[in-house]
């Protein structure tokens, strides 16, 4: 097999060749972590800025990408054309904040607020991230290798 060729056509088929554009709204320590990985760049997404309420934060560089105020976000995203909204901010902001980011044309929402967000909005997507999920599964399995006698090689 000519695996670069199948590794194109599978970021074909999964959007990575599409030239989506993102922000991280929440400069917190979720929001940085996230700005501070390669997997947007590796999967074809480009991080253009951050946003926040904290004014001390506003003005500033957070791995590379500028710090702007939460209310510049609206105007942010519709002369940049973003498409994706990745959402860390407290669950009672997480509402509005993804109404403003759907309104302004984003057409997906990568929420990491711990609560389920359902917008009601054609054309944009929302993918609710539940970490509390993803550790009790973790746990589960610990725990049915643990009872299986299952071993982890070292």
């Amino acid at each position: 097999y000519n695996i670069k060729y199948l590794h194109g056509k599978i970021s074909e088929l999964l959007g990575v060749t599409q030239g989506y554009t993102a922000v991280i709204v929440g400069a917190g320590n979720l929001g940085c972590a996230l700005a501070s990985t390669r997997m947007f760049s590796r999967r074809g997404v480009t991080r253009l800025a951050m946003f926040d309420i904290d004014e001390k934060l506003v003005g500033s560089e957070i791995n590379g990408l500028p710090v702007y105020h939460i209310d510049e976000l609206y105007d942010f995203c519709s002369k940049h054309n973003v498409t994706i909204g990745v959402l860390t901010v407290p669950k009672d902001a997480a509402f509005k904040v993804a109404m403003t980011m759907a309104r302004a044309g984003v057409k997906g929402i990568w929420n990491f607020a711990v609560t389920e967000l359902e917008l009601d909005v054609e054309g944009v997507t929302v993918e609710n991230v539940h970490m509390g999920d993803s550790l009790m599964t973790l746990c589960y399995e610990i725990g049915r290798k643990k009872e299986n006698g299952e071993t982890s090689k070292k």
